[in-house]
């Protein structure tokens, strides 16, 4: 879905890779000695194309929910993601799930508010409904993002404290929260 909202955004190379991960055509710069374009050998260049990875998620399964978060590299300072990437723990950390594998990473260049409302038209086309609709239904129940880490909108405390379901999940996360960090 996400792949499609890019692609319909312009990044016609962007697909999912066998990892799940969303990627597109990038350019790696060499030059005719094939090194990097820093390097100091010197040569014509040569622009070979090479995926970089774009987003990434993660997910949980549960008897009866499902939670998934996804990133997109819009925008970003790609130096400094490189650089929270290389974690000198690397070698002390063991994944429970599926390993993590450093990728070469880029930026798509599209702002937040286009990203979001091609990825709202793609749900809502895979749904059948009325992309023009769900977008502006989003945006008259004040559907935003506030800033880099979180979006407001439909639900406040309150209706998380009286939402039952919402409750449920709650008290589950915690539950698994509590066990997966306590186990000897």
């Amino acid at each position: 879905m996400v792949a499609a909202a890019l692609g319909n955004l312009g990044i016609t190379t962007a697909r999912v890779n066998e990892r799940h991960d969303i990627v597109f055509d990038g350019l790696r710069i060499r030059n005719k000695n094939g090194h990097n374009e820093n390097d100091s050998e010197s040569g014509a260049t040569i622009e070979q194309p090479i995926p970089l990875k774009v987003s990434g998620s993660a997910y949980k399964l549960t008897t009866s929910r499902s939670l998934h978060h996804g990133t997109c590299l819009l925008s970003s300072d790609l130096d400094s993601v490189r650089n929270l990437l290389r974690s000198p723990a690397k070698g002390f950390i063991e994944a429970r799930g599926v390993q993590s594998v450093s990728s070469p990473v880029g930026n798509v260049h599209v702002s937040k508010e286009a990203f979001q409302e091609a990825v709202i038209r793609e749900f809502a086309a895979i749904h059948n409904l009325d992309s023009d609709l769900v977008v502006s239904t989003m945006r008259k129940k004040g559907v935003e993002v506030v800033n880099d880490e979180s979006v407001s909108g439909t639900l406040d405390e309150k209706d998380v404290e009286e939402i039952e379901e919402i409750q449920e999940g709650i008290r589950e996360l915690r539950v698994r929260f509590a066990y997966l960090f306590n186990q000897a």
